[in-house]
């Protein structure tokens, strides 16, 4: 006679067993993931800051414990990428693709890598490969274009870079402000800002980039131009107004446009840089009454003590530009 009563409590003990070592198992996971995501979290910000040795330390130990989260490999490979090692990069990139073969970022990043080792054709591939994946991606659409340039394909990179514009205009204002800032050249900015004037024609901040780069280039005239479209088009409560006024009244100060400043300096905007500016344009018409209603204004709207000279001051703020 089978004793069922006795295997049912055999079962019962084993099922037991079976659901603490999995519940076990579970929070044994679960930790692990957690540690895991802290130290890449840790690893990002290391990267982010520049530390990339100390990032790399972090990341090779998840890659130790066998890591197979994609982002790991990617962010070894940025780092590896930064530290000039593009051979290493290249490794990593694969190894995050191989656990998640549908990254952009990945495939425009090999692009970056393969450009720099001037594999021009592999560079292509693995652009179009980026924008395959993330077609609004503008950094897949320029680096598709810096290959192609290489590859004397001069009008289709064009194109690609008036894509990138299109999907991700701040892609190529990021850009434009590489060239500008790190690679010291104006021009090769103003190329990629006139791409985005041609798109956005009303941008603020495109036209205040523009400008401020003519200017610097001594271009003035145009400069100036730019500079006015910004101020005509932006509403005094953009959170960029301010700035475009200053630097379109300082332009025109600084190219002898007083009338132009007397006529339009409190138009659409009235603050103490406003009498700022009409205080030195008057000062420089010779109107004297004009240049001391202005500039008493200025210093008791920022309330400063007004210097002993007010002739003095003006005469200091020509000669510090």
């Amino acid at each position: 006679m089978i004793n069922y009563q006795k295997k049912y409590w055999v079962f019962i003990i084993i099922s037991f067993i079976l659901i603490q070592c999995t519940s076990n198992s579970s929070k044994k996971n679960t930790n692990n993931n957690i540690e895991e995501q802290t130290t890449l979290k840790q690893a990002i910000t290391y990267y982010a800051d520049g530390n990339y040795n100390e990032s790399v330390k972090l990341l090779k130990i998840l890659e130790n414990q066998n890591s197979i989260n994609p982002e790991v490999y990617f962010y070894l490979a940025l780092n590896y990428y930064d530290l000039k090692n593009l051979d290493i990069s290249e490794v990593y990139c694969l190894k995050s693709l191989k656990l998640n073969p549908n990254q952009a970022k990945v495939y425009s990043e090999l692009s970056a890598i393969n450009f720099n080792k001037k594999n021009f054709s592999k560079a292509e591939e693995y652009a179009i490969e980026a924008i395959k994946n993330d077609p609004k991606n503008g950094n897949s659409y320029i680096n598709y274009s810096s290959t192609l340039a290489m590859l004397g394909k001069k009008e289709e990179s064009e194109k690609q870079l008036y894509e990138a514009a299109k999907v991700d205009p701040e892609s190529i204002l990021n850009l434009a402000n590489t060239y500008l800032m790190q690679h010291k050249n104006p021009k090769a900015a103003l190329y990629l800002l006139f791409i985005l004037n041609k798109l956005y024609d009303s941008d603020p901040i495109v036209l205040l980039n523009i400008g401020n780069i003519l200017r610097m280039i001594n271009d003035r005239e145009k400069a100036i131009e730019y500079l006015k479209k910004a101020y005509d088009v932006t509403d005094k409560n953009h959170n960029m107004f301010k700035i475009i006024y200053s630097s379109y009244f300082r332009t025109l100060l600084n190219n002898k446009k007083y009338d132009e400043i007397v006529n339009n300096a409190l138009e659409k905007f009235v603050d103490s840089s406003s009498y700022f500016f009409l205080a030195l344009a008057y000062f420089k018409q010779k109107n004297n009454g004009k240049f001391i209603e202005y500039a008493n204004k200025y210093f008791e709207l920022r309330n400063e003590k007004k210097p002993e000279s007010l002739i003095k001051w003006a005469e200091d703020q020509f000669n510090s530009n």
